[in-house]
């Protein structure tokens, strides 16, 4: 299942006082994660992801990811906990002078299925790389 995190950030959102999000996601592993922040926005956005207030992009508490334009996908294999997840999208822009949209595509596959089961699922259907 593909959740697609959307957050409007201010022009000049300060560090400390950073917009965010939450989606409730179902139980299950977290296979992908792949952000979209807009073209000409040259690292000026910060953004990170939480899973239940734990840092899993990046995973330095506290530390923030930058980009412009498409970055990733990155591939994941985060567990979503039995009974689902909050995950918090967060995101500031400091001396920006635009509002910015930016967007977290995360895919969760079923529970017990692995990154490694979809890599042979399309090997079998595609063949070798």
């Amino acid at each position: 299942m593909d959740y697609t995190l959307e957050l409007t950030v201010p022009a000049n959102t300060p560090e400390m006082q950073p917009v965010s999000t939450e989606y409730k996601v179902v139980p299950g592993a977290i296979a992908e994660i792949a952000p979209v922040l807009p073209t000409g926005c040259n690292d000026m956005v910060l953004w990170r992801l939480l899973m239940d207030e734990t840092p899993i992009c990046p995973v330095t508490a506290g530390g923030w990811m930058r980009g412009n334009g498409i970055m990733g996908p990155f591939p994941e294999d985060i567990q979503v906990p039995p009974g689902g997840a909050r995950l918090q999208l967060v995101a500031c822009s400091p001396e920006t002078i635009y509002d910015h949209n930016i967007y977290v595509v995360v895919d969760i596959l079923e529970p017990g299925t692995t990154l490694e089961d979809v890599r042979k699922a399309l090997t079998v259907t595609f063949g070798e790389a």
